[in-house]
């Protein structure tokens, strides 16, 4: 029997909804803690973000 998860990953917008903050202060807290980085004019989860 194989069992397999699929993680959910909230948007920025939706995680900020959720705490209740300014989508750029959750960008601020995310970059500043090594949970995002800025590519290409995007912004992606780094390893750490993805756990």
């Amino acid at each position: 029997m194989t069992i397999t998860t699929k993680t959910k990953f909230l948007s920025s917008t939706a995680l900020s909804k959720e705490l209740n903050m300014p989508t750029k202060a959750v960008f601020e807290i995310l970059q500043t803690n090594g949970l995002i980085v800025r590519e290409n004019n995007n912004w992606i989860l780094t390893e750490d973000g993805k756990k």
